[in-house]
């Protein structure tokens, strides 16, 4: 909660309650430390006390589970479906290993959370929006580990999941591009509420013109980049190098073709130097109001 100010920053969002690692490691069964974090299923019990305080009231709950994240941490080797990672492997391959476990038990915990929110009656009438805030990089590309480092696809794609068995008797998937921007405004387009006018997003519930989603990184360097159908532009800030990935016929990012189609980079330049001019005046508004 104190990580990059999050707790100063939520203080003011008008929250019942907030709920984190120094209320939850007091669960007996759950209270464990996993590593930067505390055993995901501590925060099942009191998500559900809380749904249930006022059954006719409608509820909104948030959960930040910190697994699959580094140091890829799981509460038991019930979860350690690798099996025992030999002594002998390379760094690399031993990361891989525990995320893959790591994704596991966060599988579980989730799995067990749903089920828990079923046996008390309460995902009758709830909508749940599964989605993580980043990828996570195994030197797809060179130099690139964990995710702050770059916007490559291993970086920047993430699992979007909408669920609620009335309102979605059949799966079906989204086939243009989706950006977390969109999910306030789609959340509560399927609930019948109009969005804040401040939203940048749009609802991916309802047609609507085809959208780039706009990429950020900065960490050792800095990146911005937006995906537009199957291209893929980025610009490192630092010195003006351009990259330019057809994902269609180059799915790993491996061939740049930024040379190849001066006039298409010029373009998507152009573009991603107003996003990031806008993006960076729009972050202190929200943040300072």
């Amino acid at each position: 909660m104190r990580y990059a100010g999050q707790d100063k920053f939520l203080a003011n969002r008008k929250l019942d309650k907030i709920l984190e690692f120094r209320d939850l490691r007091h669960d007996e069964k759950y209270g464990a430390q996993v590593g930067w974090g505390i055993d995901e299923r501590s925060m099942i019990k009191p998500a559900i006390d809380f749904a249930k305080s006022n059954k006719d009231k409608p509820f909104f709950i948030t959960f930040m589970p910190m697994n699959p994240h580094h140091p890829y941490t799981i509460p038991s080797k019930e979860f350690q479906i690798t099996g025992e990672i030999p002594g002998n492997v390379s760094a690399r391959e031993r990361s891989r290993l525990n995320y893959l476990n790591s994704l596991y038990f966060a599988d579980a915990a989730l799995g067990q959370l749903i089920n828990e929110f079923e046996e008390n009656g309460l995902m009758e009438n709830t909508l749940l929006f599964l989605f993580a805030d980043h990828g996570e990089a195994f030197y797809e590309h060179p130099g690139n580990y964990n995710h702050p480092f770059f916007v490559y696809e291993e970086n920047v794609r993430v699992p979007f999941l909408i669920h609620n068995k009335n309102l979605f008797s059949e799966p079906s998937q989204y086939t243009g591009i989706s950006r977390h921007i969109d999910i306030a405004p789609t959340m509560l387009d399927i609930l019948g509420i109009p969005p804040e006018p401040k939203f940048c997003g749009i609802s991916l519930a309802t047609r609507h013109y085809s959208q780039f989603a706009f990429l950020h990184a900065n960490w050792k360097d800095a990146y911005i980049g937006l995906r537009d159908g199957h291209w893929k532009y980025i610009y490192r800030i630092n010195d003006g190098f351009e990259e330019l990935y057809n994902l269609q016929d180059d799915p790993a990012e491996k061939n740049n073709l930024a040379v190849k189609h001066p006039e298409l980079t010029a373009k998507f330049k152009d573009a991603v130097l107003r996003g990031y001019s806008f993006a960076s005046s729009y972050i202190d508004s929200i943040v300072t109001n």
